[in-house]
């Protein structure tokens, strides 16, 4: 999907990122943040192993 049309992700992405910045501020975004690349390191790491197997 990415390699066909990459500005439109890049601007949905974008849209929805800057909505979650106006909503959330301070601790609770920082929190949010942390989370979300703990998500996509465990993603990562799950389909890594995947590829082992």
């Amino acid at each position: 999907m990415m390699k066909r049309r990459p500005l439109l992700v890049f601007t949905v992405l974008w849209v929805i990122g800057s909505g979650a910045a106006c909503l959330y501020d301070g601790w609770k975004l920082a929190v949010i943040g942390v989370g979300l690349i703990l998500l996509l390191l465990a993603v990562c790491q799950w389909v890594g192993a995947g590829r082992l197997f």
